[in-house]
Order: C-alpha cells, then sequence, then structure tokens
C-alpha cells in the first residue's frame, strides 16, 4: 500500500537526469515493554549534517525480500532476532542532493532475542550514536522535532508519515 509520495523541500534538484532508485526497508521496532526503538544518528555524510532519529533498516540487497532484508538490518544495526507484526506499506521519496528516490517498505517488528554481533558497515558506524526508546504516544511529539531545511527534515518527516499511517490502520 502505498502511504505518500515525498518531493525534497530542502535541497534543489542539481541535474535533468532521472532518479536512481533504491528499495529500503524501515522498521518500527517494539522491545519487550513495547517501546519503540530508534537509531540516534550524529554527523556528516553526503546527505550533509545529521542530528536526528531515524527508523532502524537500510537498503534491499539483490534478490533478498523485503523480509529478509528487515531481519538482516535489525541484526545488523542492532544485533537482534525479531518477528515482523504487520506489513504497513511504502513511501516514496525524492533526495534531490543525491539525485536518488527511495521507496521506503515500512513494517511493525518484535524483537524476539539478543544475539550480538552488530556488523554496521563503516559509514554506519561513524553515523550511529546509538538507540533510543519510546512509548508509542511520545513517538509523533519526537518525530515532529526535527531542525528545518535540513536532511533531518527529509528523514522525520517520512518516518512521521508513515507512523502516523500505522497508527492509525494498525491490525495488532
Amino acid at each position: 500500500m502505498l502511504i505518500a509520495i515525498l518531493e525534497d523541500r530542502v535541497f534543489r534538484k542539481r541535474t535533468k537526469e532521472p532518479y536512481q532508485k533504491r528499495w529500503t526497508v524501515r522498521c518500527f521496532v517494539y522491545n519487550e515493554n513495547d517501546e519503540l526503538v530508534f537509531l540516534r544518528i550524529k554527523g556528516t555524510d553526503a546527505l550533509g549534517r545529521r542530528n536526528h532519529v531515524e527508523t532502524i533498516g537500510g537498503g534491499v540487497e539483490n534478490e533478498e525480500s523485503l523480509e529478509d532484508a528487515v531481519k538482516r538490518e535489525i541484526r545488523e544495526e542492532i544485533g537482534y532476532e525479531c518477528e515482523i507484526i504487520e506489513d504497513i506499506g511504502y513511501i516514496v521519496d525524492h533526495y534531490n542532493s543525491l539525485n536518488r528516490e527511495t521507496i521506503s517498505n515500512y513494517f511493525a517488528v518484535k524483537l524476539t532475542e539478543y544475539i550480538g554481533g552488530e556488523s554496521r558497515t563503516e559509514e554506519e558506524e561513524a553515523l550511529i550514536e546509538g538507540t533510543e526508546t519510546y512509548s508509542e504516544s511520545e513517538v509523533m511529539d519526537m518525530l515532529k522535532d526535527y531542525t528545518k531545511r535540513s536532511v533531518n527534515e527529509l528523514v522525520q518527516r517520512r518516518d512521521l508519515i508513515a507512523f502516523e499511517y500505522y497508527i492509525k490502520h494498525k491490525k495488532h
């Protein structure tokens, strides 16, 4: 189910070339206390200076199912096994500074077992400061609290729209 198509309101498009497409998975992750786990991102990368929270997730690898990508990303980024609760839908968003269209497939998951052995990329190690937990009622306010006119706005706006949709339509 398509949740939204989001245009980049922060960066101007630099080229007339068509966007490159990237498929990703993003997860609303529940821990054993039914709190939602988010990543705290700080640092600078191709998108600019970052200081925000975002959902756990990342790119889908060649010939990998979305469900397998969810489980791999949870293992790699926070060292847990998980159970998929719900396939929520997807958001298409544009990152003009990267000339990229990202199709972010959202899932709700429940952590089942800590196994350790996180295997983050070098870029992830540089950007992921840690995890933060929030109740469902705190998530909306937290995601609305972003720095305007920056990558923080693009990421948190995407996650906020997906979370609002999820809460309105959730099946569990």
